[in-house]
């Protein structure tokens, strides 16, 4: 048997991932809960989406402009 067989097969991309989508396709959510860091800067949320609640770094959020 060759090696290529013996290998398991790996989809690095199975599915579309939220970084990859364009803006207009961004899912909206509220920031619910604020996690400090040692230098008591806001480092990690919890966001309250439409389905469930999430933990994101605080750098992989975009803060949506408002109409004034």
């Amino acid at each position: 048997m060759s090696t290529s067989r013996k290998l398991q097969r790996r989809y690095k991309w199975k599915k579309e991932r939220d970084s990859m989508l364009p803006s207009t396709e961004w899912r909206l959510c509220r920031v619910i809960i604020f996690v400090y860091g040692k230098n008591n800067k806001v480092r990690i949320v919890d966001v309250l989406t439409q389905h469930n609640t999430l933990r994101r770094y605080v750098v992989k959020l975009c803060l949506l402009s408002t109409a004034n």
